[in-house]
């Protein structure tokens, strides 16, 4: 609340109170300045009172109330208003009111608004005007007392009564300091409302920088989150131009990554040293600045597209990701701030939602450089496992080959599912599948480790479980490999008509007889690359094959599909596999995977490998010739 001080009113009254001895002393000249000096001393004794009870009033209201009181009571008016507005721009309207009609307020209200717009106040030296009213059966007149602020009108002070003007000027010193005190009052009343309109607007600001900073936080490409940031700041600040540019390390220089209002000019490529402009400047000092006119700044690199677009305030913050700069953000406003406090306001939101943009945008670059590492990893992994599965032959002497390979949903990320088909000495074949267990390059650098491990130790003994065995024992001594290895190996012999097989921890493969018996060829030890002990070794087992028989090898990726939480498994494979057994190898593994992908909608969360073996009917003991060099 604005505090009035009595300090000077009672000086002053005190003075005029010591000469009332000297009156009869007087000239005529002096007893008559004497008179005046004794009605301003009831003119400020009037006053001291009001302030007095002024100061027990916290509201406009009450205070204006009194204010008209006081005027009725010892001025001898009939009606007394005070009109005005309690926001600037807003409408005019009685603020308190003793004794006027409709029709009197509105012609106040109208005298308010046509004084405001053509500012006769200002060019008005009398203290009052006389203010037209409509008729009214009393015969009152009115005047009226502008009651002004510090650089605007603020209302109408009313009057009415019989001979308005002739008691107003009889009493214009004091009716002159009431209007003053309701001036004060509701120019206070004013800056109150302007602050709590201002502050409203500024809490409405920051719950937009917030949400803004959240769906920030969410993006990942740098263009499009740099063009949000300034679309969101140019919106704040009602400004229609701006531009960010962001440090290029390998560069060592601020790059522009967007821009608007600029132009056409070659912005989207433009690039300068942190050591110069204004953008450099903000950048190696990490503090914010307003430019008053960029057009006349020798700093500011782009003044020729500045003057194109007539921009001329620029608001430039820096990029900030603990207390490191990114880059720098510049936006040009409409105008100037205001004052100081406003000022303050801009470039302190301006700093909080760059901290928020900074962070967002150093976020994008993070997941664009590894979503790059990613795509090298990914490229390089497809080319080993398309290395690892193209060499498998559909046809050997004696079995007839089908195979499938097919990646997860997601495919940047590859499996270690694998398969392969190779021949032994002395007419023996081998089958292999496996998966390994994590995904991308590494994955794929010990599925070809394996693969070509098995091919390598088959070669020498072509005894499953020896083969495994040694498997096991070099993924040990290699390490560097924290995973494990599910592998299924089985070596046909087509003279003796046997399969051997070592099964590491996989899905048992499916043997379908030629008369439709099923048999699963279960797990003979557990999964590679785990150092176990000794009696937990690699065992092998054999069965017998004859003609048509059939065999079904398959990796998890196919059993553990879902449809309403509920696995495909095992039988479910075995039901679709028994439907397609007619078809060739490569046909039923092809349509078997269809069937597949079916039950689980398309939405197949991991790699899936199959491989398919009929076994043919024996061939004469000489159609290859007596050396049997067809089958090496």
């Amino acid at each position: 609340m604005i505090e009035v001080h009595e300090e000077p009113v009672r000086r002053h009254t005190s003075s005029l109170a010591d000469s009332g001895n000297m009156e009869e002393k007087l000239t005529l000249s002096e007893r008559s300045q004497f008179r005046r000096r004794d009605a301003e001393n009831t003119a400020f004794g009037e006053v001291r009172d009001l302030i007095a009870r002024l100061r027990q009033a916290s509201e406009l209201s009450d205070r204006l109330e009194l204010i008209l009181e006081t005027v009725i009571s010892q001025h001898g008016f009939q009606g007394a208003a005070i009109c005005g507005w309690i926001q600037p721009g807003g409408r005019v309207r009685c603020l308190a009111n003793r004794g006027l009609a409709d029709a009197e307020q509105q012609a106040a209200a109208r005298w308010t608004v046509n004084a405001a717009k053509s500012q006769t106040f200002r060019r008005s030296r009398a203290p009052f005007t006389r203010l037209s009213i409509p008729p009214a059966p009393t015969g009152r007149t009115a005047v009226v007392i502008p009651l002004l602020g510090r650089d605007r009108l603020l209302g109408s002070f009313v009057l009415l009564g019989p001979s308005a003007e002739e008691r107003a000027r009889h009493d214009v010193d004091t009716l002159t300091l009431l209007g003053s005190l309701a001036s004060l009052f509701m120019e206070q009343s004013q800056y109150r409302e302007e602050a709590e309109s201002s502050r409203e607007a500024r809490l409405e600001q920051i719950e937009t920088l917030a949400e803004s900073g959240q769906a920030l936080a969410s993006g990942r490409e740098i263009t499009d989150i740099c063009d949000n940031i300034l679309a969101v700041l140019c919106g704040l600040f009602s400004a229609r131009a701006g531009w960010i540019m962001l440090y290029n390390h390998d560069e060592g220089a601020l790059n522009v990554a967007t821009y608007r209002g600029l132009g056409r000019e070659r912005l989207s490529h433009a690039s300068i040293r942190p050591d110069s402009g204004i953008a450099g400047r903000v950048f190696r000092t990490r503090e914010s600045v307003f430019v008053e006119d960029v057009q006349k700044d020798p700093l500011f690199v782009y003044r020729d597209a500045a003057v194109r677009a007539g921009l001329r305030p620029l608001l430039a913050v820096p990029l900030l990701v603990r207390s490191e700069a990114i880059g720098v953000l510049g936006v040009f406003l409409p105008a100037l701030p205001r004052d100081g406090r406003e000022r303050r306001w801009m470039m302190e939101a301006a700093e909080v939602f760059a901290g928020q943009a900074a962070a967002a945008i150093q976020n994008a670059q993070l997941y664009q450089r590894l979503e790059q590492a990613y795509e090298r990893e990914r490229r390089i992994a497809e080319t080993f496992q398309h290395a690892l599965l193209s060499d498998v032959p559909e046809h050997l002497d004696g079995i007839e080959v089908g195979h499938i390979y097919r990646a997860a949903l997601d495919e940047s990320v590859l499996g270690g599912d694998f398969y392969d088909v190779f021949p032994l000495p002395d007419s023996r074949v081998a089958f292999v599948i496996g998966d390994v267990s994590g995904k991308g390059l590494a994955a794929a650098v010990q599925t070809a480790r394996v693969k070509f491990g098995i091919r390598g130790f088959a070669s020498n003994d072509p005894a499953p479980d020896r083969v495994l065995e040694r498997m096991r024992q070099a993924l040990i001594q290699q390490g560097g490999y924290e995973g494990f290895v599910s592998v299924f190996l089985a070596v046909f012999d087509p003279r003796s008509r046997s399969l051997a097989f070592a099964n590491a921890g996989h899905e048992p493969p499916m043997l379908r007889r030629a008369d439709g018996r099923i048999e699963w060829l279960s797990r003979t030890a557990t999964v590679l690359g785990i150092s176990l002990p000794i009696s937990d070794e690699v065992s092998a087992q054999s069965v017998t094959i004859k003609s048509n028989d059939q065999l079904l090898m398959y990796t998890d990726g196919l059993t553990e599909v879902r449809r309403s939480g509920k696995f495909l498994g095992r039988p479910g494979l075995l039901d679709a596999w028994e439907k397609l057994a007619d078809l060739p190898p490569q046909e039923s593994v092809a349509q078997l995977f269809e069937a597949v992908r079916d039950y689980a909608r398309g939405q197949l969360k991991d790699d899936a490998a199959m491989l398919a073996i009929r076994f043919l009917p024996r061939r004469h003991p000489h159609a290859d010739g007596a050396d049997g060099r067809r089958d090496r």
